[in-house]
């Protein structure tokens, strides 16, 4: 499950990256870096959103919510940097 939490905040660095450039009439170009960031044990690092994705041990995917008895959580979150064309 951390693989497809990694993927999906991927994905959704790349959507945020193409939307913020699109905003200023460009488009992105090739990641020049990619970075997984390492969990933190502070509170404000547990509740950041930016580019974080859940994966619940069903394989569904949550932004927030409650954790239920047998499931565990896998978050993941990545910074990556895009080359602007």
């Amino acid at each position: 499950h951390r693989d497809q939490a990694r993927d999906m905040a991927m994905r959704a660095a790349r959507e945020k990256a193409s939307a913020l450039a699109a905003a200023v009439g460009q488009k992105i170009g090739k990641a020049y870096s990619i970075a997984e960031d390492v969990p933190s044990r502070s509170f404000a690092a547990q509740n950041s959103t930016a580019n974080s994705f859940s994966i619940d041990s069903d394989g569904s995917a949550s932004s927030e919510g409650t954790l239920a008895l047998g499931l565990i959580k896998v978050n993941a979150r990545v910074t990556v940097r895009f080359e602007l064309e």
